[in-house]
């Protein structure tokens, strides 16, 4: 919002090709910068809000090849992916450094394996926001990760029999932890 630019191009309403001046600071740390340099700004067109996202600078230029509406679905589809690593990340992995492989299969297996069970909550998720009819989006991913990992563990010292009975009644309880529906961003 508090970005200084001058429109050069007007693609659309909410589409421009702007100039901005790059900082005594910048050019200091590296003399070889310009002093100015251009990008691509693509604006919401709804009214996000005091201190919110007005727009998206980018260096994808070519208007024909990538539509204003194609950057801002790229930009969520990104945000999804990051939100989904800083779930992988933080909750799952808990900040640690958890490879232990000594070898480029072995890393490549723990991924593999980190990532299986991440997209296995996802699942799991995905069914108890159907059964709660409710976007998967509102589950806690921290509460449906910490209950699966406390029902996996009671499973294995349970009967076999008794395995499906346990899962429906930790998806009741993951159901209490329905998130409020998310403000549009």
């Amino acid at each position: 919002s508090n970005t200084q630019y001058t429109v050069i191009e007007s693609y659309s309403e909410h589409d421009f090709k702007v100039e901005m001046s790059v900082s005594a600071h910048a050019r200091k740390q590296d003399p070889s910068l310009p002093e100015c340099w251009q990008a691509r700004l693509v604006l919401y067109p709804e009214p996000m809000g005091p201190g919110k996202i007005k727009g998206l600078l980018c260096s994808l230029d070519d208007k024909q090849v990538f539509g204003a509406q194609a950057i801002l679905d790229v930009y969520f589809e990104r945000w999804e992916i990051e939100n989904s690593y800083g779930e992988i990340k933080h909750q799952m992995l808990e900040d640690s450094i958890l490879l232990r492989s000594q070898t480029v299969d072995g890393v490549n297996q723990e991924l593999w394996g980190i990532l299986l069970a991440y997209n296995l909550i996802r699942v799991e998720i995905s069914r108890i926001a159907k059964e709660a009819k409710v976007s998967p989006l509102r589950i806690s991913f921290v509460m449906a990760l910490r209950d699966i990992q406390d029902e996996i563990l009671w499973c294995a010292i349970a009967s076999p029999g008794s395995i499906p009975k346990k899962l429906r009644a930790m998806r009741e309880r993951v159901k209490r932890y329905i998130l409020p529906e998310k403000r549009k961003r």
